[in-house]
């Protein structure tokens, strides 16, 4: 549970705020009422979720999400799985990054929004849910929840960054 927690790493290099690579299937329950803000160092995300891990966003507080240059507010290489539950949750991604999603270069990975307010702004030329600059959108499905994605320059809000290659790496699905 997250109740008021602030970690900023700004001034570092290689830290994320919080790195999720040895959590495993973990959930991040945000206290009602509460403020979460996370700012990760230049070169990582806010919040690390890697390759075959997943975290779930639950609870009624809020929380802020921010990546370093090329790197997301929530995710990694594309490889990691986000869901959102609820709570309020504002991502920004750094320099070619998306918010919620893929680094440069990379795709979205796997992301599910069922309820809760989120809020996800690309980074210059990444999606603001989904791929990085050059990267696909990788599987996103939004069926609940109030969302308001924007991309970066030429980026879409949910989908595929800047100069992706044509052609999906997996699936985009609104119920």
């Amino acid at each position: 549970t997250l109740n008021g927690v602030i970690i900023d790493v700004s001034a570092s290099s290689t830290i994320s705020a919080v790195d999720l690579n040895s959590a495993g299937a973990c959930t991040l329950v945000l206290a009602a009422g509460s403020i979460n803000n996370f700012k990760a160092g230049q070169d990582r995300p806010g919040i690390y979720v890697p390759k075959d891990n997943k975290v779930t966003f639950a609870g009624t507080g809020s929380l802020t999400a921010t990546g370093g240059q090329y790197w997301p507010g929530i995710g990694r290489n594309g490889q990691g799985n986000i869901e959102i539950q609820s709570g309020t949750i504002s991502c920004f991604g750094g320099y070619n990054a998306s918010a919620i999603g893929g680094s440069w270069g990379y795709d979205g990975g796997i992301v599910l929004i069922t309820g809760g307010s989120v809020t996800a702004i690309g980074g210059s030329y990444g999606a603001g849910i989904g791929g990085g600059a050059e990267g696909r959108e990788g599987n996103i499905t939004i069926t609940g929840g109030t969302i308001k994605a924007v991309g970066g320059n030429s980026a879409f809000g949910v989908g595929t960054g800047r100069n992706a290659a044509y052609g999906t790496s997996g699936a985009l699905v609104f119920a």
